[in-house]
């Protein structure tokens, strides 16, 4: 029922891929589910981070989202401005609904697909 239901947009966004890197370090750092279809990169750090938080029990959960929040920091500042990059962000939307953003990046401008099993959501993404 979901997928009869959801809906698909695509935003293009006329800045350098700067700019759209700083946006999202800024506003969607914690929803970073992939970056360059390397999803391993981010899930070995989260599975380090939480090997590390079950073997010293003094860390708490807000510790480790820290961590990898940096992580995928210094993964963003590391990016080699002069190549395409591509970025997934995955959000959850209470009760039950997702919401799928790829930047496709490029020097100049940057493409945003979103995807959502949602789409009365669509009309408040702009």
């Amino acid at each position: 029922f979901a997928r009869q239901h959801g809906g698909k947009s695509i935003k293009i966004l006329p800045c350098n891929n700067r700019t759209i890197i700083n946006l999202l370090k800024e506003n969607f750092l914690s929803f970073i589910v992939e970056i360059n279809d390397n999803i391993q990169t981010i899930h070995s750090k989260l599975l380090e981070d939480h090997k590390n938080n079950n073997n010293n029990e003094n860390n708490s959960n807000s510790d480790q989202d820290y961590t990898t929040e940096i992580n995928i920091k210094q993964i963003l500042d590391n990016l080699d401005l002069n190549h395409n990059h591509k970025i997934n962000v995955f959000i959850f939307l209470p009760p039950s609904h997702h919401l799928l953003m790829t930047f496709k990046i490029q020097p100049n401008n940057t493409i945003i697909k979103i995807k959502t099993d949602f789409w009365q959501i669509l009309k408040y993404i702009d």
